[in-house]
């Protein structure tokens, strides 16, 4: 078969052709989560954990894009070198931004007692990451040492985007919240929270959580009828409901709740489904 075009066919054949490939190519990075400026949040956003071979400490990095150019950190760990003793309230937070092929926390601020005491500015923490292995590492402040995180959180797309097992770190008081939110099946939702520190309990309590329902208003899943148990009875308390809001990247949203100046939770689903 001859194809016969004119000048201005051909231009008009070629025209058609490139937007044809643009939209190909548009669709397959949507498809794979990179298109719109997520590239490098696809690369990085997530949520790691690792173990210090030398202390045996547990840490805990999320890592979420504020903007464009711009990521938020949070770092915590059941021992910080810089601080005095292990405490459970430490927590490191700050803003990170990419430099070649590194992500780097500028200055961020340690507190080793949770933001409600002092924190202490530190140094630049340079990040890399491994691909393949899905391992986020950094050097230790104090001896330089390699420490390695793996990627926990999924990030994939499902048929619901909010059903999944999710968790995250209070950037306020150093907390790790855990959140399982189900589907009821009638367009609302249920939500259990478990956290290593509830501010309203006068002390942490391994039976201590807080259930919800929740439906979603304007694209954000907002809770409506929330209560709390601070120990091992059947006592319930009413509590103020949180508003979930997607992020942009699949997997991850934020959580608002309490007052305006209180930092956000963001909450990484670790559940594949």
């Amino acid at each position: 078969m001859q194809w016969s075009l004119s000048a201005g066919g051909f231009l008009e054949a070629k025209r058609v052709l490139v937007m044809m490939i643009k939209r190909i190519l548009a669709a397959a990075a949507l498809a794979a989560g990179i298109g719109g400026g997520t590239a490098l949040a696809d690369d990085w956003a997530g949520f790691y954990v690792g173990i210090d071979q030398l202390d045996g400490s547990l840490g805990r990095v999320s890592v979420v894009p504020a903007d464009a150019d711009t990521y938020s950190v949070v770092i915590k760990s059941s021992r910080f070198g810089s601080c005095e003793s292990a405490n459970p309230a430490a927590v490191m937070n700050g803003s990170a931004s990419i430099a070649g092929t590194q992500l780097v926390l500028r200055e961020p601020t340690i507190w080793c007692t949770g933001v409600g005491g002092s924190g202490r500015v530190v140094g630049d923490v340079s990040f890399t990451r491994d691909s393949e292995s899905r391992t986020l590492s950094f050097p230790a402040a104090l001896d330089g040492r390699t420490l390695a995180f793996q990627r926990l959180s999924s990030g994939r797309t499902q048929v619901d985007e909010w059903v999944g097992f999710y968790i995250g770190i209070d950037a306020h008081d150093g907390s790790v919240d855990r959140k399982a939110i189900l589907a009821n099946g009638d367009g609302s939702y249920s939500v259990a929270t478990k956290s290593t520190r509830f501010a309203f309990c006068k002390t942490a309590h391994p039976a201590a959580v807080v259930l919800d329902n929740a439906r979603i208003v304007d694209g954000q899943l907002v809770g409506e009828d929330a209560k709390a148990r601070c120990n091992d009875t059947e006592e319930m308390s009413s509590r103020p409901s949180g508003t979930y809001a997607q992020v942009g990247v699949p997997g991850i949203m934020v959580l608002k709740i309490g007052p305006a100046e209180r930092p956000l939770i963001h909450l990484h689903r670790i559940s594949d489904n």
